[in-house]
């Protein structure tokens, strides 16, 4: 036998293929998690509004103001009251990448006894009120629901 010094060209060959496959492997799978980032980040950002439209309509429904201003756009609160919808959008109307859409349902939650002689009911208080919010740019949804106190 020959004493071996060094790699065959073969040898050579064979470890730049694999150290490719290596390198498209992990560069695949970072794109992936960049793109999964930013769609997270949307959905995240889709998350804030839709809450801070509810929060919104928390405070200010069971007062007597007939409508408040989120983004700088008007939400008819009466509207609300009266189980309607009403369409705004995020960062704003003229700048819109998400639109939000702010439904009012009747509830039926029914009535509870508070005493033996006192009954609540509750669909005259509250109302179901869902906040969907919708990226314009892909159409991906996500809805919030409360049930929120009107009177």
């Amino acid at each position: 036998m020959r004493n071996q010094k060094g790699l065959t060209l073969i040898e050579v060959m064979g470890s730049i293929v694999l150290l490719g496959i290596a390198v498209l492997g992990i560069t695949y799978i970072l794109q992936q998690s960049s793109i999964d980032t930013k769609s997270n980040e949307k959905t995240d950002d889709a998350v804030v509004a839709a809450r801070n439209v509810m929060e919104e309509i928390k405070n200010k429904l069971k007062s007597t103001a007939t409508s408040t201003t989120v983004y700088g756009q008007a939400i008819p609160l009466q509207q609300l009251r009266d189980r309607s919808s009403s369409i705004i959008y995020y960062p704003d109307a003229s700048n819109r990448r998400y639109e939000l859409q702010i439904q009012s349902h009747a509830t039926t939650l029914g009535a509870v006894p508070l005493t033996n002689s006192v009954v609540s009911d509750l669909d005259s208080i509250f109302r179901r009120v869902t906040v969907t919010c919708i990226d314009l740019s892909t159409q991906k949804e996500f809805e919030l629901e409360a049930f929120v106190e009107f009177k």
